[in-house]
């Protein structure tokens, strides 16, 4: 990431009793990294918005903490010596705390977590001889169990903690190292507890106080997935015992009641054909775009594939419509109400569980669905040569004033996130179109309106934004008009030779800014790389495919939690080459989003073939795989493997072999979209040792004492609802 100076926002609460919202960071050299670190039991202390040295704005952990094994773990981003405001001593304390804490914190969230508690509020303190009583709320919502308690190290401190209730409550308790106060029955309401430290070894001794409220069931059984129910233990044939356990998912389950399919009307490709040659099972309605303006259209669906097309002609405003290199494609405004409706009805439907696939020119409805995956990316060159030479005419055009570019004057116009996190492909387009010079509203000009139907279809601008870009933006051409009124004779005479020259080229220079999202492609077929493990294992390394329309969108996304499945190098319709994700899936909400850049009726080979089954199959599997996730990376696991398959007539079973990367416990995840289906799933260690079951519904094994070398896993159909049906196995690596 590049050097910058940025303010981060403060997500935990406990950091943020002690900072507030926001804390200025500085980075002093290129190339830092963010705290991006994935898997279970993650907290996120700081996160930005930062430019990355590609020239892409993402949004960023700066600050997280996380268990392994008994121990934690704590990464920063930036270096201490560098931060030197008050706040900035704060956290650093805070993060010195941390440290000290860190292993009674892990200790006492695991305790909790055993005995039926999730932590809900926390706060890390030092005793000051000064203040030696520290004292929070908190408000219960409903009635029901709470826990409060100290943590610390036991090094001769005493501390006492007072809790008082509504309706009259209070309770104490003493000791010299971590405890709690359990309150069986709370009461609704806020609640009060004080923490006195009595004695402590040293001056600034720190500790955390905090609060437990009970789990819901269903948390409950997550929790404890590690200590679920054992198996038989069965013998094996030399070589460590392995110990097979059947861990509880804490899913609701899927439905037993057949898939329910929407495929948009075709254009420039036709899933339906696809989904035809599968057979019976993959039986689908038809819905226009115009049947995704009214929400509740979509509430019958489990899936829908959003093929690619343009927004419809009909929705067209405005008479001006400029041809694009893709035939029966114009670029123009568009009706803003029926955007933001269909848009709202796919993030409606993908975050109530639905899974979205979508293609090439769909990625804008996926932005708009979601404005905080959007990465829209500017040529940096071009956009540079062009502030350059702007600068350069206003210097001489207004020598007496310091006039700040567009894509500053934006930065502190108050804009929404999604906004400023594209502020500099913002500024480009409004740079592009030679907006930024606005004008006051007349007959013939509305700049307000002009600049959302910039805007439309490209940046989910609300009207406060429309607004606030307006007003920034007349803020900095009056500050210049009024420096140009005040220049000196000698000033103006040297302006008069030189401006003419200068504005030819900043012109010459705004024509050949260009904004992609991630870069557009032209007509070409390319080589990909087969990114994801289970995709590899049925394709292998690498992939052709066809592109065989101009201007096609490539899968680039903003959020470290996407899968990349393909990714490839391709030649950008704006010349030269790039390099990007072909093929993604990310989760929002309780559903699904997968996005290809292809079209699958221009993929006709045997491989091709095996990749658009696997896209259908994997669409039908993601709802059960993505409720499987959680447990599968709990406690310490870590993804590792994929495997994704259909049974087909001739072949109810199928065997594969997994070599684990080195001595860890492993879980094996059999999921399938339930629909009245049984599988068997049998596991056999490299010991000989072998367990075998039979489920209607996602299974997870996991396999500890685990001995070196090769296992082997097999699914077999007991009973599936029709040809084709679909099944993946998932597998982790890790453990306590």
């Amino acid at each position: 990431v590049k050097q910058e100076s940025l303010r981060a926002a403060v997500s935990d609460p406990g950091l943020r009793d002690v900072l507030g919202q926001e804390l200025p960071l500085h980075f002093d050299l290129d190339g830092w990294r963010p705290a991006a670190f994935g898997g279970p039991g993650v907290t996120v202390y700081l996160r930005g918005s930062v430019a990355t040295t590609a020239g892409v704005t993402i949004d960023a952990p700066l600050m997280v903490k996380f268990n392994c094994g008994k121990g934690s773990v704590l990464f920063t981003s930036f270096h201490n010596t560098k931060q030197n405001s008050v706040d900035e001593a704060k956290l650093l304390k805070f993060l010195v705390l941390s440290t000290v804490t860190a292993q009674v914190e892990s200790g006492l969230v695991e305790s909790m977590e055993k005995g039926g508690f999730t932590r809900v509020a926390s706060s890390l303190i030092e005793a000051d001889p000064g203040k030696p009583s520290k004292t929070r709320t908190f408000d219960h919502k409903s009635p029901g169990k709470l826990a409060f308690s100290l943590g610390f190290e036991p090094r001769g401190a005493n501390l006492k903690l007072i809790v008082h209730g509504p309706n009259g409550f209070s309770q104490e308790k003493e000791g010299s190292s971590t405890f709690s106060l359990d309150v069986p029955d709370a009461a609704k309401g806020e609640w009060t507890y004080t923490a006195t430290a009595e004695k402590v070894p040293y001056e600034n001794f720190p500790f955390t106080l905090g609060v437990g409220a009970e789990m819901p069931r269903n948390e409950r059984v997550i929790a404890s997935a590690t200590r679920a129910l054992p198996q038989p233990s069965l013998s094996g044939v030399g070589g460590n015992s392995v110990k097979f356990t059947v861990v509880q998912t804490g899913a609701v389950g899927m439905p037993d009641k057949p898939m329910r399919i929407a495929v948009t009307k075709p254009n420039f490709d036709d899933m339906g054909k696809l989904l035809e040659s599968l057979g019976s099972g993959y039986r689908f309605e038809v819905v226009d775009m115009d049947d995704l303006r009214y929400p509740r259209t979509l509430d019958r669906y489990d899936i829908l594939f959003l093929t690619c097309d343009a927004w419809p002609g009909s929705w067209a405003e405005g008479q001006s419509q400029a041809a694009t290199n893709r035939e029966g494609v114009f670029r123009g405004g568009v009706n803003r109400a029926y955007v933001t409706q269909a848009t709202d009805s796919l993030r409606r439907f993908v975050t109530n569980g639905g899974t979205l696939y979508a293609s090439d020119l769909r990625y804008s409805c996926v932005t708009i669905a979601f404005p905080e995956r959007n990465a829209w990316q500017v040529n940096k060159k071009a956009f540079d040569d062009f502030i350059a030479a702007q600068q350069a005419w206003i210097t001489e055009s207004a020598p007496m004033a310091k006039i700040a570019s567009v894509e500053e004057t934006l930065r502190h116009a108050g804009l929404s996130k999604p906004l400023e996190q594209n502020l500099q492909a913002l500024a480009a387009m409004i740079e592009h179109a030679d907006m930024a010079d606005v004008r006051p509203t007349s007959v013939f000009y509305n700049p307000r309106l002009s600049l959302r139907r910039l805007l439309d279809g490209v940046f989910p601008a609300t009207e406060a934004d429309i607004n606030a870009i307006f007003n920034a933006l007349a803020t900095r051409v009056q500050a210049l008009h009024k420096s140009q009124a005040n220049r000196p004779r000698k000033a103006l005479e040297k302006a008069l030779r030189l401006l003419p020259q200068l504005k030819r080229q900043v012109d010459e220079l705004r024509s050949k800014i260009t904004l992609e999202q991630g870069g557009s492609g032209s007509k070409q077929t390319l080589t990909a790389q087969v990114v994801d493990p289970g995709l590899r294992e049925q394709l292998g390394e690498t992939i052709a495919l066809d592109f065989n329309a101009e201007d096609w969108t490539p899968g680039n996304f903003q959020g470290a939690d996407q899968t990349v499945l393909l990714r490839g190098e391709y030649v950008a319709t704006a010349g030269g080459k790039e390099e990007a994700p072909l093929l993604v899936r990310f989760k929002e909400g309780k559903g699904t989003v997968i996005f290809t850049s292809f079209h699958n009726e221009k993929q006709n080979s045997k491989q091709e073939e095996m990749l658009l089954r696997y896209l259908v199959f994997t669409t039908v599997t993601a709802k059960a795989e993505e409720e499987a996730a959680t447990t599968m990376r709990s406690g310490g696991y870590f993804p590792a493997g994929r495997s994704l398959q259909s049974h087909s007539s001739g072949q109810p079973s199928l065997t594969r072999s997994y070599v684990p990367k080195k001595l860890v416990s492993l879980r094996f995840a059999l999921t399938f979209a339930g629909q009245g289906a049984a599988m068997k799933f049998t596991l056999t260690a490299p010991n000989g040792q072998s367990f075998e079951q039979e489920t209607s519904g996602t299974l997870i094994v996991e396999a500890t004492g685990s001995p070196p070398g090769e296992w082997h896993y097999t699914v077999t159909a007991v009973r599936v609802p029709y040809e084709n049906f679909p099944y993946s196995v998932n597998i982790s690596e890790g453990g306590p």
